[in-house]
């Protein structure tokens, strides 16, 4: 490790610790946990952060949610190997920290969602059969937008002033023509689709009507 190295890790540790005497005044037990989850990371600097390294972030967030719940969005893309982690987090309800040997008891309710039929991920081999059953207790099917056409006219409106709100615009109504155009549509992104496009006419529109030319 060259010199400079050195003074780079004398720094973050020396900023780390002015903030851990902060959070030890002031009691913050949930900012103690990620500050502890930075220490380690500056332990060992070799680790690469990864959007599914279940050792370097789902842990901290089953630690975290522990006595909560814990929503897990798009299940159906988590690799394998990461299923296998989940699956045993799930039965044995703990955890095990990036450099410590010793388990940690969590109470996590977990909800899931995906876009995915996991019936045939699983009879693909691309999910963990055991998984799939011990995550479907209860299940709930939300049908795709075009199949509830009735709630387009209220999520249209619900968008438009969150919308509104967000970027500082007055958008007072839609027209009946765009309405009719958003109703007949077929949403193949379902309300993802519906909500940036909504957000895309408030940001284009200068008249503050929701009309043809902004859709």
């Amino acid at each position: 490790m060259s010199q400079l190295d050195v003074v780079i890790w004398f720094v973050l540790l020396s900023f780390i610790l002015n903030i851990y005497i902060v959070f030890r005044i002031t009691g913050f037990s949930k900012e103690e946990k990620y500050l502890k989850a930075a220490v380690e990371r500056l332990r060992w600097p070799e680790r690469v952060d990864d959007p599914w390294d279940w050792a370097s972030d789902s842990a901290r967030r089953f630690e975290l949610a522990d006595g909560c719940t814990l929503f897990l969005d798009e299940i159906g893309d988590m690799p394998l190997s990461t299923q296998t982690k989940l699956l045993r987090v799930l039965e044995e309800q703990q955890i095990t920290r990036v450099g410590d040997h010793k388990p940690q008891k969590v109470n996590v309710r977990v909800i899931s969602a995906t876009n995915r039929l996991l019936e045939e991920a699983v009879a693909n081999k691309e999910f963990r059969n055991d998984l799939y059953y011990r995550l479907n207790v209860v299940t709930i099917e939300l049908p795709s937008l075009r199949e509830r056409r009735d709630d387009i006219v209220p999520l249209v409106d619900h968008f438009r002033k969150q919308f509104c709100d967000r970027h500082a615009k007055q958008v007072e109504s839609i027209s009946a023509e765009v309405m009719r155009k958003l109703y007949a549509h077929a949403w193949p992104g379902n309300i993802r689709q519906l909500r940036n496009t909504i957000e895309s006419m408030v940001v284009l529109d200068t008249d503050g009507v929701l009309n043809g030319e902004d859709l």
